[in-house]
């Protein structure tokens, strides 16, 4: 071959260089994409993590995973507004009262337990239908009648209960009470209850 004569590369050479180019920038992509993909989706597309709430109380047929509302215990009582106006621990029985008089309405939850052991106690029962369950009832008057009329639940209904820690005459709660009425009462939040002594029968809970 004469000096300064150019050399030609052959054109099977020239395919095999492009092919070999297209591979490795195609391997080259590949390996940034599943090395960076991740991240940006992690970042970008990931869900923000939320807490469970209970939200506003409302009726619920079972209170399984559901927290207590961080609000004053209110609901419903027999289709119409419900709030505790009065929380008191006496004869074994809690009673939450809204109204006075013959315009009072309350429950009554049969717990069966002194007031000296009442600190730490819980119940988380669901709705189930079986019997050997706490007794619930309901007290209202009709029309303002000053005869006292009841139902009696003995199961059936959804109940969470916490009671803390006792301060004198005083021991602060929270509840998640839903029955099984065809009106759906039910009450949910915190409360602060007053335990009576049980000799003190003018200031027992309303049975």
């Amino acid at each position: 071959m004469r000096a300064g004569a150019s050399q030609k590369i052959p054109a099977r050479a020239i395919i095999v260089i492009a092919l070999f180019l297209i591979l490795a920038f195609s391997f080259v992509c590949f390996v940034s994409y599943n090395l960076v993909s991740p991240l940006f989706a992690s970042r970008h597309f990931s869900p923000p993590a939320t807490n469970v709430t209970a939200g506003p109380p409302v009726w619920r047929p079972k209170l399984t995973g559901i927290p207590f509302p961080d609000t004053p215990a209110a609901g419903k009582f027999r289709g119409a507004s419900f709030s505790v106006a009065h929380a008191v621990y006496s004869d074994k029985k809690l009673s939450l009262r809204d109204g006075s008089g013959n315009d009072s309405r309350y429950f009554v939850i049969n717990l069966n337990l002194s007031g000296d052991a009442l600190p730490g106690v819980s119940y988380d029962l669901s709705s189930s239908g079986t019997t050997g369950l706490p007794d619930v009832k309901m007290n209202w008057h009709e029309n303002g009648s000053q005869t006292t009329t009841s139902r009696l639940f003995a199961g059936g209904y959804a109940l969470k209960l916490k009671f803390g820690n006792r301060n004198k005459n005083n021991i602060p709660a929270k509840i998640y009470l839903c029955l099984p009425d065809d009106q759906k009462s039910y009450v949910a939040g915190t409360l602060n209850v007053v335990i009576r002594k049980e000799k003190d029968s003018t200031a027992s809970a309303e049975n």
